[in-house]
């Protein structure tokens, strides 16, 4: 979407970590809360983003050190804007057969707007994501302290994985790419 310089910051200097979802997928979030608490601990710079988080601001960690902001619902106009604004995209889920089958639609979002994603390793993410390539997996909570300390700190690696993010979007994830499958596969 952006195919430009990827953002380096916000005008005042912070760095947006996003997340997006619904009210009925913020449990994930418990996954990583603890990696968030320790790896904002490190950096004051940065600024957490949950689009779609709903309006029971119960049904979130109850963060102590993570500065965030959330938009209850968003449009796909909304949803494109503010994607465009993540410098990381975050996609925790739990190891469970729930989660592996949630498919990989939230990590191309963030690819696409030329965010560095951060995912579980779980279901098709691990097909799509090649840790170090295109994004970063993490399952341990030290791992996603680990991988969001090196995506917040060495800047070059943030936009080098950005930039082949957008072209794992482009390269395998187009609508030609997607019309292309489904005339392959009526053809059986």
């Amino acid at each position: 979407l952006r195919g430009q310089v990827p953002r380096d910051g916000t005008e005042d200097g912070r760095l947006i970590l996003g997340w997006v979802g619904s009210h009925s997928t913020t449990f994930n979030l418990y996954r990583i809360w603890e990696s968030l608490e320790r790896i904002f601990a490190r950096h004051p710079n940065l600024h957490l983003r949950l689009l779609g988080a709903g309006h029971d601001a119960s049904a979130l960690p109850l963060f102590e050190r993570v500065s965030y902001s959330t938009t209850p619902s968003y449009t796909p106009e909304e949803m494109i804007r503010e994607v465009l604004r993540m410098d990381i995209g975050i996609f925790p889920l739990f190891a469970v057969e729930n989660s592996a089958v949630r498919g990989i639609l939230k990590a191309l979002v963030y690819m696409s707007g030329e965010a560095a994603v951060v995912c579980s390793p779980i279901g098709t993410l691990t097909e799509l994501i090649r840790d170090g390539e295109n994004g970063l997996l993490a399952a341990s909570d030290d791992e996603w302290v680990e991988k969001l300390d090196r995506l917040i700190t060495d800047l070059p690696l943030r936009r080098r994985l950005a930039a082949a993010g957008l072209e794992t979007v482009r390269a395998h994830y187009s609508l030609r790419r997607s019309f292309e499958c489904l005339r392959t596969a009526l053809e059986i």
